[in-house]
């Protein structure tokens, strides 16, 4: 990662983001942490700029970097065109809603906590990013060398594995209003109130 840059949501303008197609890598600022759930997954670290971070997740933006990793993963307000946004919400536990009424294949957050995910993403989450005309090819190298535990698709490593089969689980919890969605409340609700011996 050595001709990557950082870019730092909360001090430099989107501008600064190169209007082309690239390479990313997000990365959680000194002192934060994901979300915690049943699995504390391995994060790698990343030597960069004389600092140490760690990386979550890496992407490609096809056409522009500014556009795809300022605008719809830090400050996009629909979960459903951002993995890393569904991931990260998914974590906190957010609940699902359909990104359009009577569509459930395409899934975001209530305002509330889509607004809530982007401070969140803001103030611990750095970015990463270098220009490349032909990012798919580092995309598979970088998921095999970094192994982000936000990347599920092609990441076949080993490490991680049980964390990445709960986030996919925590993702495709059903959408709020939904028989299905009644039907496993029902059985959450009614397996705490069963009483220990």
């Amino acid at each position: 990662m050595a001709n990557f840059k950082i870019f730092d949501p909360m001090t430099m303008d989107s501008n600064m983001l190169p209007n082309v197609a690239g390479n990313y890598v997000f990365l959680l600022r000194k002192g934060s942490q994901l979300p915690q759930v049943d699995i504390n997954p391995q994060i790698p670290e990343v030597p960069l700029d004389g600092n140490t971070y760690q990386a979550i997740y890496t992407g490609i933006a096809s056409k522009s970097l500014r556009q795809r990793d300022y605008r719809a993963h830090f400050i996009g307000n629909d979960a459903s065109r951002s993995t890393l946004r569904k991931s990260i919400g998914s974590l906190f536990g957010y609940d699902l809603i359909p990104r359009k009424e009577g569509d459930l294949k395409y899934k975001k957050f209530k305002p509330a906590d889509e607004e809530k995910l982007t401070e969140w993403m803001m103030s611990n989450l750095l970015l990463a990013f270098v220009e490349n005309a032909d990012p798919e090819s580092m995309e598979d190298k970088l998921i095999a060398e970094l192994n982000p535990p936000l990347n599920l698709e092609k990441n076949h490593n080993k490490v991680n594995a049980e964390f990445r089969a709960l986030l996919s689980k925590l993702r495709c919890r059903p959408v709020i209003g939904s028989a299905e969605h009644f039907t496993s409340s029902m059985k959450t609700t009614i397996k705490k109130t069963i009483p220990t011996q």
